[in-house]
């Protein structure tokens, strides 16, 4: 246990991301540019989050005139993305809207099916979320494009789970899903918003929407139905109404909410009508769709083997290489930037890209195989150090303790008055993970998740090695 007299330092520190559990367990709006705007969305990291390991994600949308910070609060999902292990983004919509197709009139120019993609990609890139387990879900106006993503980002969403939600009339018409994908629904048999029956010309309704679904992964029907218990006096029931023999074992499940209204189930906030807490859409949820991966036939390769050499006669120019992909129609290259700015040049066709990076020190880079399938996935990202750290910067004042270390390590010796890089490098010089200090004589590192090796601090321009037992 760590000193009383430690701890005012200790709340200053901003240590590195596998050692900073109780800050990145917090929620942080992050943006991205699309379509030359910035959009924005929350990222919530489980509290035992560290970098090295794939978890599954969760896209969850909010409803029509609201935002991602009140969705947040009304699904309660960090609480579950704490309890499962996942990891949870919520999106901000346009004007508090989705783009799922033309509703009541109203149609959009707004991309955001492009969006959503663009933000699974960062996901993948900046926190390890596994490519295989991406899932979407939303309320109302964000079920809605859960629906859309379905239709039309089949083989990069594995499954969703729409809440008091349905599929407007020229989505419903144009849905073309390139394999089955699995549906769990949540409707309220009394939404006086999502009518049940739906609304004619505008949305259909839920029977329509599951028979959809039904059609497109080609169930076995009749269904299967469940009466849950009733545990809690709501003025609601709970079916479960589940089409479990579908191709490629893709499932559709309907919760239909007897006498529920347009709320998410188990949620401890009001909503508009009945809200039933027989279940917890959340718990539902995530049992569901993480029971399902992309495919075999659909994933796609991490190229392999990626290297960066400097170019001969420069200081800043670098030759960026990786084993191609077999089934790869063209690669992208990202470079990040120390505040996890991300710029990406698409469609390259080589196995090669030249670029000229004048700080490199505070840039990594990653390449990205996107399939014929549709499905992407990102190689780890990488430093252009080119060299092991041993090579230079060695400063006599920094010191480990202890050394060979097991679970945690202190760097000493430090005296940082602004923003520095402190980052964990393996014996090629490659980072493993990193974040910044300020105003500290010292670091505390967590490399416990670390295998045993010989390893690299590197702290501004100090460097160090350690032993990991």
């Amino acid at each position: 246990m760590k000193s009383r007299t430690l701890l005012p330092q200790l709340i200053l520190l901003l240590t590195i991301l596998i050692g900073s559990k109780d800050l990145l367990a917090q929620p942080r709006i992050e943006t991205l540019q699309h379509q030359n705007f910035p959009r924005r969305f929350t990222v919530y990291l489980p509290k035992n989050f560290t970098p090295d390991k794939k978890r599954p994600l969760f896209i969850n949308m909010h409803g029509f005139t609201s935002t991602m910070s009140q969705q947040m609060t009304y699904s309660d999902f960090n609480k579950t993305a704490d309890e499962k292990d996942c990891i949870v983004v919520y999106p901000d919509g346009i004007q508090s809207r989705w783009n799922s197709g033309t509703n009541f009139g109203v149609s959009s120019g707004v991309d955001d099916v492009g969006f959503l993609s663009k933000l699974i990609d960062r996901m993948i890139l900046l926190y390890n979320a596994d490519p295989e387990m991406i899932y979407s879900t939303g309320y109302s106006a964000g079920g809605f494009m859960s629906y859309r993503l379905a239709c039309q980002l089949t083989n990069r969403v594995t499954a969703i789970a729409p809440v008091a939600a349905s599929i407007v009339e020229d989505t419903y018409q144009a849905c073309t899903p390139v394999r089955p994908i699995s549906v769990i629904a949540f409707n309220g048999t009394a939404d006086g918003v999502t009518n049940y029956n739906g609304f004619p010309g505008n949305f259909r309704s839920v029977q329509e929407v599951i028979s959809l679904w039904v059609s497109k992964n080609g169930c076995d029907t009749p269904a299967v139905q469940t009466d849950l218990p009733n545990s809690v006096n709501d003025n609601t029931t709970v079916s479960r109404i589940a089409y479990d023999l579908c191709d490629e074992d893709a499932q559709v499940i309907l919760m239909r909410i007897n006498n529920g209204g347009h709320t998410w189930p188990g949620s401890t906030q009001v909503g508009v009508g009945n809200t039933t807490r027989d279940i917890r859409a959340n718990d539902e949820m995530y049992n569901f769709c993480t029971s399902f991966k992309i495919p075999t036939g659909v994933y796609c390769d991490v190229p392999g083997n990626p290297t960066v050499t400097l170019v001969d006669g420069t200081s800043d120019t670098y030759d960026i290489s990786w084993d191609a992909v077999s089934n790869a129609a063209f690669y992208n290259v990202a470079l990040v930037d120390s505040a996890n700015v991300i710029l990406t040049q698409d469609t390259i066709t080589s196995t090669t890209f030249r670029v000229t990076v004048p700080n490199p020190d505070k840039v990594r880079w990653s390449v990205r195989s996107q399939c014929t399938s549709g499905h992407a996935n990102w190689a780890r990202l990488q430093s252009f150090r080119i060299s092991t750290p041993i090579k230079s910067n060695l400063f006599n004042n920094l010191s480990l303790f202890p050394n060979p270390a097991n679970t945690s390590l202190r760097v000493n010796g430090l005296n940082i008055s602004e923003r520095t890089d402190v980052s964990v490098m393996d014996i090629t010089g490659r980072v493993l993970f990193s974040e910044q200090s300020v105003n500290v004589t010292f670091v505390d590192i967590d490399i416990s998740k670390l295998s045993s090796g010989k390893y690299w601090v590197r702290i501004g321009d100090q460097t160090c090695s350690f032993i990991k037992l």
